[in-house]
């Protein structure tokens, strides 16, 4: 049986031809060449996940075969076999899991260009939808953190009075202050990390509608 070769640009060359369109014309011949890349990737797609699930046959063999002998032998015996195989099966999950990231960005690029001045409009509505609703629940997300200060502010204002608040205790009114700083800090950790996500995804979004926007025929683009 001939064995199939895998001859694949980089994906940081990849995505560096990808950028760098400018044309209608231009996705056009990308699309064209991207999808002679998958085609090579799906040729060879098959044999690498053989490969992986009888490099993890091999090794769930080995291991049985290890756990069969008796607790001398197995005290004694060399794992460097094990070691091995499980070397050669991760070499196999690693080229498995690299052939199916270039499926998905290569598939990707080719489903996120324009390849008319109507598809280019249709991205664009989308896009612009997207980044609607992520400003929304970025929205929502910091009305969120703006209740959970106040809340936290309103908490503190009694901080160190009692007796209906005649009476005012310093010490106490640091340690409960610091204790609803630590709370605030805690109940604010997620909605600051998921805020943080939601601006990166703006941004990218925004960089695309930029990127989406500048397309147009050879005539067209200087």
């Amino acid at each position: 049986m001939e064995k199939k070769t895998l001859n694949l640009d980089s994906l940081e060359a990849i995505r560096a031809r990808f950028e760098a369109l400018r044309t209608f014309e231009d996705v056009e011949a990308f699309d064209t060449w991207a999808g002679t890349q998958l085609d090579q990737i799906d040729a060879v797609s098959g044999d690498a996940l053989d490969q992986q699930n009888r490099k993890r046959q091999a090794v769930e063999g080995e291991r049985a075969r290890l756990e069969g002998l008796n607790f001398f032998s197995r005290l004694f015996a060399s794992k460097k076999q094990l070691q091995l195989l499980e070397a050669e099966a991760s070499e196999a999950e690693r080229i498995v899991e690299t052939l199916v990231r270039y499926q998905d960005e290569m598939a990707e690029m080719i489903e996120f260009s324009p390849d008319n001045p109507a598809d280019q409009k249709a991205l664009l509505k989308e896009l612009r939808l997207q980044k609607k609703e992520l400003r929304a629940e970025k929205n929502d997300v910091a009305a969120n953190m703006r209740a959970i200060r106040q809340e936290h502010r309103e908490a503190g204002a009694g901080a160190g009075r009692y007796l209906g608040g005649l009476v005012y205790d310093r010490k106490l009114a640091g340690a409960t202050r610091r204790a609803l700083r630590i709370s605030q800090e805690k109940t604010l950790r997620p909605h600051e990390s998921q805020k943080e996500a939601l601006d990166r995804q703006i941004r990218a979004v925004e960089r695309r509608i930029l990127w989406t926007e500048r397309f147009g025929h050879d005539d067209e683009v200087e």
